[in-house]
């Protein structure tokens, strides 16, 4: 799951559920994204680039803007405040 998430490209997300379908865990969308909040710190992990199913910031209040503002630095396109745009910045 790791490698997976790290091969992230810049400028590319993922939703939790297409990472965890990718690493054979298909309908493990919630235990990704554990994953990430446990691990992503201490593995240098690019979790910003990971979000919910429609493409929406569904991190933590504290952490919400800075989620976008990674994303907008790296040419994320956003359909709404919280919503990035799937279609121009989901993965290829």
């Amino acid at each position: 799951m790791t490698k997976i998430i790290r091969d992230i490209p810049s400028g590319e997300v993922l939703t939790y559920g297409q990472a965890a379908a990718m690493s054979g865990n298909p309908g493990g969308a919630r235990q990704t994204a554990r994953l990430l909040h446990a691990a992503s710190r201490t593995r240098g992990l690019p979790w910003h680039r990971v979000v919910s199913a429609g493409g929406f910031i569904r991190t933590p209040e504290g952490t919400r803007e800075l989620h976008r503002q990674l994303l907008q630095q790296e040419g994320i396109v956003f359909a709404g405040p919280w919503q990035v745009d799937m279609n121009k910045s989901g993965q290829h």
